[in-house]
């Protein structure tokens, strides 16, 4: 999965009306890069006391503390930075995937279709919105929010892996198949598209084509347990 990228204006939240606050927030930043999240914690906590309304260093605060599982604190944090611009898409976003981790799958579809609403052509809001709604049995809508995001960026893998897997739940195996080829040809070492796509032919009858790609799967995944044992049953 793709990490948080969402400083691409980062300079644009930067608040210059209290330089010495930006100046906490660029420090953070720069330590969430290197993976010091304790310490970028501490430069944004700085940088919010310098200046209580500073919305986006709310929002990356929370996103260090989704990165260490502060999840409650992430969602405090993120519904600060909505209440200060209850137009940060991004905000809404994050504090969607804080409450999907505390399995609070209702109030994360909320907040990511809040997120779409904001900014129309927000692919990862309409990922994270399939992923809840496969959560919650809804696998036709999920289907339909995949999509969504794969019109907005058709070259992200991980939308067809996710709506490949899905198709599957619903016995959709040509679907499936189609999707998870789609994957391969973005991310041609992705063993569990080759392990899935194999599963999806042989429910369609293609039993050569399923051994291939479990074959595949096995030999890219450095001994994946799941295609050898399939192998064994089926191929040999």
């Amino acid at each position: 999965m793709r990490k948080f990228l969402l400083f691409a204006g980062l300079l644009l939240g930067l608040n210059g009306c209290y330089p010495v606050a930006d100046e906490y927030y660029l420090l953070g930043y720069t330590k969430y890069l290197f993976g010091d999240y304790k310490e970028a914690l501490a430069e944004f906590s700085r940088a919010i006391e310098i200046d209580p309304e500073y919305a986006p260093a709310y929002s990356i605060r929370g996103i260090v503390r989704i990165m260490i599982g502060d999840y409650q604190g992430a969602i405090a944090d993120c519904t600060k930075a909505t209440e200060i611009d209850p137009g940060n898409a991004q905000a809404f976003y994050l504090r969607g995937i804080a409450k999907s981790a505390v399995r609070d799958y209702s109030g994360a579809f909320g907040d990511f279709s809040r997120a779409t609403k904001i900014e129309p052509g927000y692919a990862e809001a309409y990922y994270r919105m399939g992923l809840v709604k496969n959560e919650l049995g809804d696998y036709h809508g999920a289907i339909s929010d995949f999509s969504r995001a794969i019109e907005i960026d058709p070259d992200y893998a991980e939308l067809y892996y996710s709506r490949g897997f899905v198709k599957c739940n619903l016995s959709d195996y040509a679907g499936a198949a189609e999707d998870f080829s789609k994957v391969i040809g973005i991310e041609p070492n992705h063993e569990y598209a080759y392990y899935i796509r194999g599963i999806a032919k042989f429910e369609l009858g293609d039993l050569k084509g399923a051994c291939l790609d479990w074959g595949n799967s096995f030999e890219l995944g450095i001994g994946l347990s799941e295609a050898y044992e399939l192998i064994l049953e089926y191929c040999w």
